[in-house]
């Protein structure tokens, strides 16, 4: 599932979206931080994954 999350991300960025829509990873519930709980932190998450700042997320 991570993996898709990141070809998600890839095709969004080259498709230029201002909103990418990712799955949240099952068992996310045993996994530390799956989805970025702050601003500071999806930021993080942007920086990690080149992603412009400029775009939303959307966890579902």
């Amino acid at each position: 599932m991570n993996d898709y999350r990141s070809q998600l991300i890839q095709a969004g960025i080259e498709q230029n979206q201002k909103e990418i829509v990712l799955p949240i990873l099952p068992y996310s519930e045993y996994c530390w931080q799956t989805v970025p709980p702050t601003e500071e932190w999806e930021k993080d998450f942007k920086d990690f994954y080149h992603i412009p700042q400029d775009v939303t997320l959307r966890f579902e």
